[in-house]
């Protein structure tokens, strides 16, 4: 079964009989329908043997050559070329044997189309109508192709020759050749006579080009010095209206430089002035402001002064009144002790106070410039009880040691008796 088994290459197609009927086997799909391989099974097996008939796919040519009749029944030879391949396998196995039988047959078809188209042109138009021919002969013959399961795939004619009897196609070709060669040598003569006649037209276009040429450069050139006498004029006009102007603009740029010029000096002028001025106002205002500073400056210091002054003065009473409670302290520490005892401490402690009051009082009104003025009613001379009057309205103590002085001066200002009652 292995050694049967059979794939079918791609240039042929196997149509195969059996029992069951005809099959075609193809690598093309469109012929094989997907059948590519089979057991070819001998066909003297029975009941499972097989006729095998083996079609070649491949593009095939048929080369004829072949008498035929023109339209006036002259003979000549034409040879053609036929390409056909089977594209019905079965159609293509039941009409013909084996390809020599295909050609054979074949060959009576091609020949009797040739033949039922070229008796119907003359033989002096075959050639010129060679393509017309053909197509004509492809129709004929297409139909019966196909009937036999053939696609044609191209038909051509091929070239035309006399037979042994006849030299028509020879004659036509003299007598075409005769034509060809006259029709040369007039068109040659012809195209001589045109090329002298156009040699002519060109030396005499070229003397009418030249005659032209010389006259329009003569035209130019003159134009041309025209244009150049005019250019210069223009220049020249230009270059006098162009010097105008500068004068003119240059006359006009030095009056405005003097005007400038002018407002420039008066503008420096008034600058410089309230400069002076300005400068003399700065000076006055430094004046009164140094004025002004050292006078503060005077008046700090005195004001400073003053309150040196009041702040010890004010220390000092804050000294007094604590020893003044001391006093207290002692007075009631000398209830203890006897009379003659209390005088004698007592006055010896008033002494002392006292002293140092008039001291720290009199640097006080030193430094405090503190003053007693007291006149009579505009009198020059002091009034003294206007004096004590306006000290005891200062500071009673102050009153009334004044008048304890002035009465009793050996008197320590201070009376026992009292004290003691």
């Amino acid at each position: 079964m292995v050694l049967w088994y059979t794939i079918v290459p791609p240039s042929q197609a196997h149509c195969v009989v059996s029992g069951k009927g005809k099959t075609v086997y193809s690598s093309d799909e469109k012929i094989g329908k997907g059948n590519r391989a089979y057991f070819a099974i001998p066909a003297g097996i029975p009941y499972l043997g097989k006729q095998v008939r083996k079609v070649d796919l491949i593009i095939q040519e048929l080369a004829i050559e072949q008498e035929t009749y023109e339209k006036n029944q002259a003979r000549y030879i034409v040879t053609s070329s036929t390409k056909f391949r089977v594209v019905d396998v079965l159609r293509a196995a039941e009409t013909f044997i084996d390809e020599n039988d295909l050609k054979k047959q074949l060959e009576e078809i091609i020949k009797a189309a040739t033949r039922a188209i070229t008796v119907k042109y003359d033989v002096t138009e075959v050639r010129s109508s060679k393509q017309t021919m053909q197509d004509e002969i492809r129709k004929e013959i297409s139909d019966d192709f196909q009937a036999w399961g053939l696609e044609l795939v191209n038909f051509q004619l091929g070239d035309f020759f006399d037979t042994k009897e006849s030299k028509i196609i020879l004659n036509i070709s003299l007598r075409r050749e005769v034509e060809i060669e006259t029709t040369t040598t007039e068109q040659n003569a012809d195209k001589h006579r045109q090329a002298r006649m156009k040699v002519a037209d060109a030396e005499e276009a070229a003397k009418t080009r030249e005659i032209s040429k010389d006259k329009v450069i003569k035209e130019r050139e003159q134009n041309m010095a025209r244009d150049i006498a005019e250019q210069e004029k223009l220049t020249a006009e230009k270059q006098l209206e162009v010097t105008r102007t500068k004068t003119i603009v240059q006359a006009e740029i030095d009056k405005q430089q003097a005007s400038i010029k002018a407002e420039q000096e008066k503008a420096i002028a008034l600058i410089e002035a309230a400069k002076e001025k300005e400068v003399a106002v700065i000076n006055r205002d430094m004046a009164n402001i140094n004025k002004e500073k050292l006078r503060l400056e005077g008046e700090g210091e005195k004001l400073k002064e003053q309150e040196l002054a009041i702040g010890k003065a004010a220390t000092k009473l804050q000294e007094l009144l604590a020893e003044a409670e001391g006093k207290q302290k002692l007075q009631e520490a000398l209830s203890q002790f006897g009379d003659n005892a209390i005088r004698a401490l007592t006055a010896e402690k008033i002494v002392e106070a006292n002293k140092v009051v008039g001291i720290a009082t009199a640097e006080a009104l030193g430094k405090a410039d503190v003053k007693l003025f007291a006149g009579n009613g505009g009198k020059e001379a002091f009034d003294l009880g206007q004096i004590i009057t306006s000290a005891s309205l200062a500071n009673e103590n102050l009153g009334k040691s004044l008048l304890n002085k002035i009465a009793r001066p050996n008197d320590i200002g201070v009376n026992i008796n009292q004290e003691k009652s």
